[in-house]
């Protein structure tokens, strides 16, 4: 098997996304794309496949949530698209007003990518859909009006049947997105648990798979975040689904940060003390822990409020485990706690349970409880056109680099259009497509897509030329759509190249019914063929049009985790030194640092593809970043109480350490980005200052590990920032778009 193909398998089985795929909506696309490709094929119209397109990529561009936003978020989109069609499909007349249209509707799509996925990729799609109707011209009025037509068609059957007819759970996606969340906290603590139970002899640390592992949970919260924003409050049929989601939501947080500090009182440095007797009762807590989470994410995502019996029962198994290690603490007097704190740990097992606890009350609640609420639709909608037009203005200069990715969507465009105007090549929209698709805002990601995208199409161009080759009747081949359909919209959430693999014979298969009379496999080359040219133009131009590179911002990258990072330590040690735990808000500042730092491991990521990248640089980020993450989970015991001050007179040399980690990481942050450090007239160069017996033991563990931490990030980036060459360009802090492929 090619490698292409290898790699994506590897990380579907390790990911497991086949758990997150959203069987029914993608059931309700494929029927909406199927009909069009049915009466094209019975009533003998081929332009009805152009409906079945643009039937297609209303599912696709469907924002979810309430059923009024999406009414009129589609019904704008298919005017829109419709629009897009019919100009371009009546300028076909003029080629090289075709060509600067297509240049300024491709610059218009990839900018609106300043405004993130929602509005990035239907903008994305109109740009595409104007670029493939100038491959159909008809160079008349009339032609170009019933090409927009036939769009305009497509879009309301996708509306009429998918949102007013289709009487789906407005709430499913939410449910969906908690209960992916509680997986993968359940694949943590199931790693933990195994970690736990081996001694690290062989002298292999777990810190890539758990931070792999946190990263991903980290992700899934704040993609849950966003969906619940759109979840309907006020509908008396979804009031309690509605609340449910938000509450554990919050409780999968308060889960993860617990989880998180086991993850730093776990460590292969402290794991190896361990007594044999709290290691395995910790192993076996984590493992039922790990239990416990997965039933309350199937809970989550079943269409039922019951809770299964399966559930009473995990949580008996759990508080008895908890109990024995409880158990264990209180009898560990005699343990030398220098070296292990079996109590801390009880204390942290303790909060896992807490919220364990309150996700079960929550899915046992009938009706809502507190003042939860999600916001209002308007004043959602109002927040994020506001926030768009701020982004369009910030972004709107030489220095953006969304900026400079519009500009190479533009050309790309404007090239791609204009070889399909010059040398009408079969089929040559799918080059069009192709290099919309496949471009991305910065070279690393524009390599991976293409590469997965080539692969993907010639797997699916071998299967639509053997279904060509074994079935003849246009009929039979347009009621495959269907399947083909629903793979191609189920593959979205298991990975590109399997996206990539239905989309390439649902797509030949549709084509063959608006342009009858071809051959299955000749269709076949041209998509492969077409496919290797646009990737192929959309890397020249990603390679030589202004490129982005990752290597010459990871140095901002870095110091933005940094001292994203050292907000959230500094401001928790002085929480800690005030002894005031709950008064200090917190969790926006961990947010903030835990997104941070995973951004710089995606970053790290894109260099790794790059020409020319510097492995020295990647080695010395990723132990940056385990830094980072071990001062995270550090740090997460001062938030839960767990490590506390002590006496009152403790309280000056914890706020001395906070001085000291602030000043250190700003340094480091200064180091990188070549700036100069001023210190403040308080600051004092050397180790940090040295505590004393009236600092509890589990606070001197926790200020080690921070203090270790803080040293590492602040030698390397003083290594390094004498050679960085940080490049200056503006980038937007939001997601990278939801490229439709």
């Amino acid at each position: 098997m090619v490698p292409i193909v290898q790699s994506p398998l590897r990380r579907l089985a390790a990911s497991r996304a086949l758990r997150h795929v959203p069987l029914a909506d993608a059931l309700r696309g494929g029927i909406i794309c199927t009909v069009p490709a049915l009466l094209a094929a019975t009533l003998h119209v081929p332009l009805l496949s152009w409906s079945a397109i643009a039937a297609f990529w209303t599912c696709f561009a469907d924002p979810g949530g309430r059923r009024r936003t999406r009414l009129a978020f589609a019904l704008s989109f298919g005017l829109a698209g419709s629009l897009a069609s019919g100009v371009a499909s009546w300028s076909g007349e003029w080629p090289a007003l075709t060509v600067v249209l297509a240049a300024v509707v491709g610059f218009a799509g990839a900018f609106s990518s300043v405004g993130g996925p929602k509005i990035g990729l239907p903008a994305l799609l109109l740009a595409t859909a104007f670029g493939v109707s100038t491959a159909f011209g008809g160079h008349d009025f009339v032609h170009a009006t019933r090409y927009a037509a036939y769009f305009l068609y497509g879009n309301l059957w996708a509306i009429g049947f998918g949102v007013l007819l289709w009487r789906g759970d407005d709430c499913a996606p939410a449910r969906r997105g908690v209960a992916a969340c509680f997986v993968e906290l359940s694949d943590l603590a199931f790693e933990l648990s195994q970690c736990t139970a081996m001694r690290h002899a062989e002298g292999v640390s777990p810190a890539d798979t758990h931070g792999a592992i946190r990263a991903r949970v980290r992700t899934r919260l704040e993609a849950v975040g966003d969906v619940l924003l759109t979840v309907s409050y006020e509908r008396p049929s979804t009031r309690v689904r509605a609340w449910q989601a938000i509450e554990l939501a919050s409780t999968a947080e308060q889960a993860f940060v617990a989880l998180v500090g086991l993850d730093d009182l776990l460590a292969p440095d402290m794991a190896c003390v361990m007594p044999r007797q709290p290691r395995a009762l910790v192993s076996s807590v984590l493992f039922e822990t790990a239990e416990v989470l997965k039933q309350i994410a199937l809970c989550c995502n079943s269409a039922s409020l019951a809770l299964p019996g399966e559930l009473a029962q995990q949580l008996v198994r759990l508080d008895m485990a908890i109990g024995q290690l409880e158990a264990c603490g209180s009898g560990a007097s005699s343990l030398p706690q220098e070296e292990f704190n079996v109590t801390a740990l009880a204390a942290v097992v303790s909060r896992v349970r807490s919220a364990i606890g309150q996700a079960h009350t929550v899915l046992r609640a009938s009706e809502p409880v507190g003042s939860a609420a999600a916001s209002s639709d308007g004043t959602t909608q109002q927040s994020s056109w506001r926030s768009f037009r701020s982004q369009l203005a910030v972004n709107l200069n030489g220095e953006s680099s969304w900026f400079r990715y519009a500009l190479r969507v533009a050309l790309a465009g404007a090239i791609s259009v204009g070889l399909v105007q010059r040398f009408t090549p079969n089929h040559g929209y799918w080059l069009i497509l192709t290099t919309f698709f496949t471009i991305r805002p910065n070279f690393a990601a524009t390599l991976t897509v293409s590469a997965q995208r080539v692969g993907g199409t010639l797997m699916g161009a071998v299967l639509a030329a053997a279904l060509g080759f074994l079935i003849h009747s246009p009929l039979l081949l347009a009621i495959l759509v269907l399947p083909l359909s629903v793979g191609t919209l189920a593959g979205r959430a298991v990975s590109y190249v399997f996206y990539t693999l239905f989309l390439t014979p649902h797509f030949i298969l549709v084509a063959e019914l608006g342009q009858p009379g071809g051959s299955e496999l000749v269709l076949a080359l041209m998509r492969m063929l077409d496919s290797i040219l646009g990737a192929a133009l959309a890397l020249a131009i990603s390679f030589l049009v202004w490129p982005h590179w990752e290597r010459h911002r990871i140095a901002h990258v870095i110091a933005a985790a940094i001292e994203a990072n050292a907000r959230y330590l500094t401001r928790s040690l002085w929480a800690a030194a005030a002894g005031a735990h709950s008064g200090m808000p917190l969790a926006d500042l961990r947010r903030s640092a835990c997104v941070a730092t995973d951004r710089m491991e995606a970053s790290i990521e894109r260099m790794r593809v790059e020409p020319n990248a510097d492995a020295r640089r990647e080695i010395e980020a990723k132990a940056v970043i385990a830094a980072l993450r071990r001062t995270i989970g550090a740090v997460t015991l001062i938030e839960l109480s767990v490590a506390t001050a002590g006496a009152p007179s403790s309280g000056a040399r914890i706020g001395a350490f906070a001085k000291w980690v602030d000043d250190e990481m700003a340094r480091s942050a200064a180091a990188l980005r070549g700036d100069t450090f001023v210190p403040n007239r308080s600051s004092q160069d050397g180790p940090p200052p040295m505590l004393d017996r009236s600092i509890p033991i589990s606070m001197q563990h926790t200020l080690q590990r921070i203090s270790s931490g803080v040293e590492t990030v602040r030698q390397i980036a003083l290594r390094d920032g004498g050679n960085a060459k940080a490049n200056t360009a503006v980038a937007h802090d939001g997601v990278e778009p939801s490229h439709p492929g």
